[in-house]
Formats: structure tokens, C-alpha cells, sequence
């Protein structure tokens, strides 16, 4: 065992793992950082294998999904010569890029990696997340020790973590992996559902509602793929109905006109999100083949004013008659600083041709993660998928960076624990 495994190496690396609850504080922000100290740290050894390393990264490149995923790259690229600021949008793309590719160094590096080194991995990111899970426990049900001392507030605040919560939930799908590891002999259904419902009920309380969904979502493929072989097919061919059809969806089928009143009865979250999807899907027709060019759909100005009524129904008992009340009566400005939804966002910027590799990506993910031997594996990264899935439609930005550096730090978590039991 070399030197640094006793020095810097352990240090960093749970200095990795155990500052997520400030990261978390940080409203998200640190999560790039995180990759690039994984980087750092895995780079002597990357050095020193490079041309294996090389090699490998060649061969994830000439593999379905590397080449999928590189034509995307390709045309995110190209679609910045006609975006509406192709100056700052290149630069945009470039760093997003620049982020997969330190995620791939990292991936390569900690492939080359010592056993011994893997496991002082493995534990940070163990005891990490178990750190990470006791830091939400105490903040939201004991003393809002980091709302206290970030924003000097007496109550946990949900709006401060939601970004936290979102980069929780993406480190879950792997430390359930080491659930069903550690207690192979109990049903793997037990060890997927207690965590998953524990989450679920904590998420009740905290938000945001996306992330619910993706785990709802997430456990239900987890526990489905393996007595249904083909169920990530079925989910690909539903997303990719869902994606084919999203403007004419939002602007003909689903949108305040056609709700009539019963709009009023959703969140107001999501009626500020289906007013915004339907005038974007209105874009979008503008030029559906090409797009209006890479991030074009967060320059737009603000838009309109929308007034944003959320009614509350009331069932009287002694008429048996359901009423309302107005819960809430807001505005808001149309256009947000991203869409919420990813696919919205794809067509506005990217047009057909980006649907069209984005879609690529998904089923050589798809059949990648069914021709995974491992049923444990494979259940978690179905699960895995589904959750991003969820928050890639109606959570968040598709291009925000910490989204992109929360599902790097989660796929190498992967890597090392689904080999864990080859070198324990």
C-alpha cells in the first residue's frame, strides 16, 4: 500500500463524501467541486495507466451508448451557431463538456485503482451518506442547526435544501446497492422497499415533489425489472411517446384552456410550469426541425404576467356537494430562468434532430442496463434511471451543472460498489 493511501488519499477522500451536508447548505453549489477532487486525487493513477486508460475510454466511446451520446454532444454543439447569444452559448456547452469529460477521467482513473484504495473509497462513501442521512434527520427534526447559522432562520427551510434533497436522492440509488449487498440473504423486495418508504415519508415533509416522484417511480422499477425483464423497454417506449408528442401536447391537449377550471385545482408550481410549456411548445413550432439554438430557451424575457389561482375543494357534508376555497392568488412572470423540463427544453433549443439522438441515448442506456448480469445491480440502476428521469421533466434545468456533477459522483459510486464484493 503506497503512501498516499495513508495520507492525502483518505483525506480527500472523505473530505468528498462527509461535506455533502454542505454542499446541501449551499443550495447545491459544491458538487463540481466534489468531481474535481475526485479528479485530483485519481489523477496520478490515471497518469499512470494511461494507455490503458486511453484505451478504455476509446472503447466506452465506440460502445451504443458513447456513440450516442457523442452525436448528441456533436449537435449541442452545432446548434450554438445559430443560438440567440452563440458566444455565451458555446462557452456553455463547453463547460458542460468539459464536466462529462472529468467525470470520465475520474471513472477511468478509479477503475485502476488499488483494492485497498477502493475500499477507503467505498467507506467514505458509505459513512458519507450515513452522515449525509443523520445531517437531514437533525436538521429537519431535532434543531435547523445549517438554517440557523445560513439564513438565521428558527424552522428548517425547505427552499434552502431542495437542491440538497435532489443530490440525496441521486446518492440513494447506490447506497441501496450496498443495502441489498450487506443482506443478501433477506428478500431483495424488503431491503428495496423500507429505505425507499423511510425516503419517501421524509420527502412528504420536505419536498420537492419531483424528487418524491422519482423515488416513487424509481422503487417501483427497481422492484419490477427483474420479474419483468423487459420493463425498461416498456418505460423508453412511453418517454420516448411523451417526447415525440411534448409540443403538440402542451399547446393542443394539456394546457389551461383545455383543464377549464379543474387547472386551479393543482399546485401552483405546476400551473406556472403548464402555462410556461405551452407558450414554449408555441416556440418550438416556430422552427421544430433545428430549434432556435443551444439554451435558447432561458433568454427569453420574462414574458406576461399569469395570475396563479390555486383553489382548495371542500367537501360539505350536510349538502354532500364539494366547494372551494382560493388557497392561494399569485402572479408571476410566464418564462422562467430554465423550463423545468428537459425535453421542453430539447425541442426549443434542439429541435427533431436533438430529440432524436437525446432518445438514442435513452434506449442504449435502456438495453445497457438490461444486459447487466447482476439482478441487484440492475434494479438500482433502473431505478436509478427512472428517478433522473422524473427530475429531468419536471424538476430541473437540463443543463444546470451541479444536476450533471450529482450524477457523476452517483455513477462512480456505482463503479466501486458494484465490484465491492470481487476485492473485499
Amino acid at each position: 500500500m503506497d503512501k498516499m493511501t495513508f495520507t492525502s488519499y483518505p483525506i480527500i477522500l472523505y473530505l468528498t463524501f462527509f461535506s455533502l451536508p454542505l454542499v446541501a447548505t449551499l443550495k447545491g453549489k459544491g458538487t463540481v467541486v466534489l468531481v474535481c477532487l475526485l479528479l485530483i486525487v485519481h489523477g496520478k493513477t490515471l497518469w499512470t495507466h494511461r494507455y490503458q486508460a486511453f484505451k478504455d475510454l476509446v472503447l466506452r466511446v465506440k460502445n451504443p451508448v458513447g456513440l450516442c451520446a457523442v452525436s448528441f454532444a456533436a449537435w449541442c454543439f452545432l446548434s450554438t451557431l445559430w443560438a440567440p447569444d452563440m458566444g455565451k452559448a458555446f462557452l456553455d456547452a463547453a463547460r458542460y463538456l468539459i464536466l462529462i469529460v472529468a467525470g470520465l477521467l475520474v471513472y477511468g482513473g478509479v477503475q485502476h485503482e488499488t483494492a485497498s484504495r477502493k475500499q477507503i473509497f467505498f467507506k467514505a462513501f458509505y459513512g458519507g451518506f450515513l452522515f449525509y442521512a443523520v445531517f437531514f434527520l437533525v436538521e429537519i427534526y431535532i434543531f435547523p442547526i445549517a438554517t440557523k447559522l445560513y439564513i438565521n432562520g428558527a424552522y428548517f427551510s425547505k427552499t434552502l435544501f431542495i437542491k440538497g434533497f435532489v443530490n440525496f436522492c441521486f446518492l440513494f440509488w447506490p447506497f441501496l446497492l450496498i443495502l441489498l449487498q450487506k443482506n443478501s440473504k433477506i428478500a431483495s423486495w424488503k431491503v428495496i422497499l423500507i429505505p425507499s418508504f423511510i425516503l419517501m415519508a421524509v420527502l412528504l415533509k420536505t419536498g420537492p415533489h419531483a424528487a418524491l416522484f422519482g423515488i416513487l417511480l424509481g422503487t417501483m422499477g427497481a422492484l419490477s425489472i427483474n420479474r419483468f425483464p423487459k420493463a425498461p423497454y416498456v418505460a423508453a417506449f412511453l418517454f420516448t411517446l411523451f417526447s415525440l408528442s411534448t409540443p403538440w401536447l402542451f399547446t393542443k391537449i394539456v394546457n389551461q384552456k383545455t383543464l377549464g377550471d379543474n387547472f386551479h385545482y393543482i399546485a401552483g408550481s405546476y400551473q406556472h410550469r403548464l402555462l410556461m410549456w405551452e407558450r414554449l411548445g408555441e416556440e418550438t413550432l416556430k422552427n421544430p426541425l433545428i430549434g432556435q439554438g443551444f439554451e435558447a430557451s432561458t433568454t427569453f424575457p420574462k414574458g406576461d404576467i399569469v395570475r396563479i389561482i390555486v383553489k382548495k375543494p371542500i367537501f360539505d357534508f350536510s349538502s354532500r356537494q364539494v366547494t372551494s376555497i382560493i388557497a392561494n392568488d399569485g402572479i408571476d412572470n410566464i418564462f422562467s430562468t430554465h423550463p423545468h423540463n428537459g425535453i421542453v427544453q430539447i425541442w426549443v433549443d434542439m429541435g427533431f434532430i436533438g430529440i432524436i439522438l437525446i432518445l438514442s441515448v435513452l434506449w442504449a442506456v435502456t438495453h445497457a442496463i438490461t444486459r447487466i448480469q447482476s439482478p441487484l445491480e440492475r434494479s438500482c440502476l433502473f431505478g436509478f434511471l427512472l428517478f433522473y428521469e422524473v427530475i429531468h421533466l419536471v424538476g430541473f434545468g437540463l443543463w444546470q451543472k451541479w444536476i450533471g456533477a450529482s450524477i457523476i459522483l452517483s455513477l462512480l459510486c456505482f463503479s466501486v460498489v458494484k465490484n465491492r464484493q470481487c476485492w473485499v
